[in-house]
């Protein structure tokens, strides 16, 4: 599946356009301006100015010059997202390539693309391209993940202000709060012919989670299914085991973690928990029930020369 084209330094393509997103946690314009000058082509940038204009913006970007996303994994989600509405209504899409300057940069690490300078300059200037089908959460796409459950508590809790001010840290601080209130709503997981009860459910297209954690092997751009991972209980001490199995690599190994490769799987909440949020590429998208499958269209990520199926973990 993988196009040896090198995109940036194709004749056919003098230009490349850059999506920035000014309020992403670890946006520094003198930098991005460093990294931008670095590059054999003419720079095009477009910075959004409210929620949604990344898609927007990627709706009416031409074919034939690749679009590069200045931010973290939301923003990279928002302009996904508005790639597919192209695609959907019959038109040709461009490469798809990032700039990692938000939080947490979690597909930076599935691509084995370093933050530093030198490593970002070197990636534009040598990239190529992979087909990678998004998956599909609803109507909202997405390259990372999807869950409900204690992350997309987390998630729909952290406040913008407390993002922007301490970055992780705010996930972090928040994360505790929701493991000390514990995890007794339950959610209902559909897949295979079989219903899972789940304290928590995670839908991965990626093998990474949260930055550089190793979420399983399992999952990855490039295969052909999506893994779902549900989380037993809702318990105080189990939420933080299965948070220090998570940074120890380890997640995928408990004995109250269930996984299995999916193809579609459906999540919803009892009626007498309400209703429950779902967390998209780690931005808050919406609530349960959720249909969570696989894209009709794929799209062309660039990744660096030296990217891997195997190395994706």
């Amino acid at each position: 599946m993988l196009n040896d084209k090198i995109m940036t330094a194709s004749p056919s393509h003098t230009a490349i356009n850059v999506i920035v997103n000014p309020t992403a946690g670890g946006y520094r314009r003198r930098r991005l301006e460093r990294i931008l000058k670095q590059l054999y082509v003419q720079t095009n940038v477009f910075e959004t100015c409210y929620g949604g204009h990344a898609r927007a913006l990627a709706r009416e970007m031409p074919s034939d010059v690749p679009v590069f996303v200045a931010g973290g994994d939301g923003t990279i989600n928002e302009v996904v997202n508005g790639l597919m509405d192209a695609r959907n209504r019959g038109k040709v899409i461009p490469p798809l390539g990032i700039i990692p300057i938000g939080t947490a940069n979690v597909l930076a690490h599935e691509i084995k693309l370093k933050k530093r300078t030198g490593d970002i300059v070197a990636y534009m200037n040598g990239a190529r391209s992979i087909d990678v089908v998004p998956g599909m959460s609803n109507d909202c796409a997405f390259l990372l993940m999807a869950g409900a459950g204690p992350d997309a508590v987390t998630v729909a809790n952290v406040s913008p202000t407390a993002k922007t001010l301490f970055g992780k840290g705010a996930y972090v601080w928040q994360a505790i709060r929701t493991m000390m209130s514990g995890g007794n709503a339950m959610i209902t997981v559909d897949f295979g012919g079989s219903t899972y009860p789940a304290a928590g459910v995670i839908v991965a297209r990626a093998g990474h989670y949260g930055g550089d954690y190793v979420l399983t092997s399992r999952a990855g751009l490039l295969t052909d299914d999506l893994v779902v991972m549900t989380l037993r209980s809702g318990k105080m001490k189990d939420l933080a085991r299965y948070a220090l199995c998570l940074v120890s690599g380890k997640l995928d190994q408990q004995p109250d973690v269930h996984i299995a490769q999916v193809s579609e799987v459906r999540v919803s909440s009892a009626e007498r928990h309400g209703q429950m949020p779902v967390q998209i590429d780690g931005d808050h998208k919406g609530q349960l029930p959720c249909k969570i499958g696989l894209a009709p269209h794929a799209i062309r990520l660039l990744v660096p020369g030296h990217f891997q199926q195997d190395s994706m973990v």
